[in-house]
């Protein structure tokens, strides 16, 4: 399987996720898409923010939930 494909993998993993708020569902799809093929992502709060388009706040909160799940 190309890296490729693994990181499509994350994102339809992603996409398949339920419950979440509309903040939480913009940040772990960000973190699908950058993952790796391990499903590891190394990404400031901040990059992660800006690129999901969500506030700082939003994202530690999103990242504390999921952390939860």
């Amino acid at each position: 399987m190309s890296d490729s494909q693994r990181r499509r993998s994350w994102l339809l993993w992603a996409r398949d996720l339920e419950g979440m708020a509309p903040a939480d569902t913009a940040v772990v799809m960000e973190l699908a898409r950058l993952a790796d093929w391990r499903g590891e992502v190394i990404a400031s709060v901040a990059w992660l923010a800006a690129h999901a388009h969500v506030s700082e706040r939003s994202v530690k909160r999103a990242l504390a939930r999921m952390e939860d799940r």
